[in-house]
């Protein structure tokens, strides 16, 4: 026989623990009900069988027992049942009974977890650490749900999860580490970061005071922190020659002709001592370094570019061939999105070399991609410039345009309120107004 009883108990515990009057912050008399219709409890209304005997039999021995109240329609025993009433008095008999857990005792032991992570030494990344644990306690405090981010049935998913971003906030001073490398030395278990490793790093961006961390995906973020899924690698072509001083952590792919895959021989690499040097071009498809020889990478005044261009997508970059921009050779590299600190330090080296240079960005003209802009030009203090990402490419190329998103023209009215932005006023006027945006990919002639 199904247990109707049980189930109008869980639903009035449900009820119970969502209400002020569990919190203690009711100012009137409030009473708990669980209501008796087609939504709630569908058998009852079976005109085709006998279930509502069932029923009830099983919430009369309720009443019985003093756990609830029956509340009949116009007041006619037996006749039709309207809705249940709690007995406050005997909660905890009914938690007893159903085996349950007290709310108020899972939300003390989640708050113990937390506490334990505030009163904690938080290195100097530790803020969204703790701003994280304060948010958790306030919406407690509020009697509001943190389901979003921690199931109150699993304490320890709780703490592995805190553990996981403490982990990623104090190692920002570390050497670099591979996920599963982290994931060891943080669990002493080669898989157990990864299920939480993106929600870990989306808390630790959103409760940051850091701007920087903005916009960035989790990969991006954990690159901050010196904790890489694989090799960050560095795409270059166009003018410039490199010196790495090994080879043993770089490798390079030419795209001649565009068949990509192909791989020069060494015999493109000119040696002086223990210093490789790459004319960049010499290799039309251009070369890529891993992020373990950017501390061994260096540039020669020969082959020196007037220009240095970042190209956000990958698509863009391998089809760009100019290899000059306002009458100056060009030194193109890939960007991936959000430049982390391993381009951030190359992109350094470089302005170090060529300060002289034109530094220009290329990206969608998009929320995002303006935003990426953004954050190349004040994480890396260079003076980068946007590259056909105005007005005249946004009109020749609008055919081609996505439509905008609701939040896509909200955010571009606040950038339009943005100072930063005011040189970008007129492209964004003009995209808010033809509803569209444009990828990059979309603009052929580079």
């Amino acid at each position: 026989m199904k247990r109707y009883d049980e189930k109008v108990l869980n639903g009035l515990i449900d009820r119970y623990e969502r209400s002020s009057l569990m919190r203690g912050t009711n100012k009137v008399n409030v009473s708990i009900s669980f209501p008796i219709n087609k939504r709630t409890l569908p058998e009852y209304f079976d005109e085709t069988s006998n279930t509502y005997v069932d029923i009830h039999t099983q919430l009369e021995a309720l009443e019985q027992q003093g756990l609830i109240v029956l509340v009949w329609k116009g007041g006619h025993q037996g006749h039709i049942l309207e809705k249940c009433l709690l007995q406050p008095a005997k909660l905890s008999d009914i938690y007893i009974r159903l085996g349950r857990t007290a709310r108020t005792e899972k939300e003390t032991e989640i708050r113990n977890v937390i506490k334990k992570f505030l009163n904690e030494d938080l290195e100097i990344y530790g803020k969204p650490l703790e701003n994280f644990c304060l948010f958790l306690l306030s919406r407690l405090d509020r009697g509001e749900s943190i389901k979003a981010y921690a199931d109150l049935d699993d304490y320890s998913g709780l703490r592995r999860l805190l553990t996981l971003i403490k982990a990623i906030l104090n190692h920002w001073d570390k050497p670099d580490s591979f996920l599963r490398e982290f994931s060891i030395e943080t669990f002493h278990d080669s898989k157990l970061a990864e299920p939480e490793i993106v929600k870990a790093a989306h808390i630790i961006r959103d409760f940051a005071e850091k701007e920087n961390f903005k916009g960035l995906e989790a990969d991006d973020l954990l690159s901050e922190f010196n904790i890489y899924r694989n090799p960050t690698q560095i795409m270059m072509k166009g003018s410039g020659t490199i010196r790495i001083s090994s080879l043993e952590n770089m490798h390079y792919t030419a795209d001649a002709k565009n068949k990509r895959g192909s791989v020069y021989s060494a015999d493109r690499l000119e040696a002086a001592d223990d210093v490789e040097t790459v004319n960049l071009k010499s290799i039309p498809g251009g070369i890529a370094i891993t992020n373990e020889a950017v501390p061994a990478a260096s540039w020669m005044e020969k082959n020196r570019p007037g220009v240095v261009l970042t190209i956000e997508n990958l698509t863009s970059y391998y089809r760009f061939h100019t290899a000059e921009i306002h009458g100056k050779p060009v030194l193109c590299l890939y960007l991936g999105g959000y430049a982390n600190h391993i381009r951030r330090d190359f992109l350094h080296k470089i302005f170090m070399a060529f300060p002289e240079a034109e530094y220009l960005h290329f990206g969608d003209i998009d929320c995002g991609g303006f935003r990426i802009y953004r954050h190349l030009l004040e994480s890396t203090g260079i003076p980068f410039r946007p590259y056909l990402m105005d007005l005249i490419t946004f009109q020749k190329y609008e055919a081609y345009g996505r439509k905008l998103s609701e939040n896509d023209e909200k955010a571009l009215k606040l950038m339009l309120q943005d100072p930063f932005y005011k040189d970008s006023k007129d492209l964004f006027e003009a995209m808010i107004k033809d509803h569209r945006k444009l990828e990059q990919e979309c603009i052929m002639e580079i």
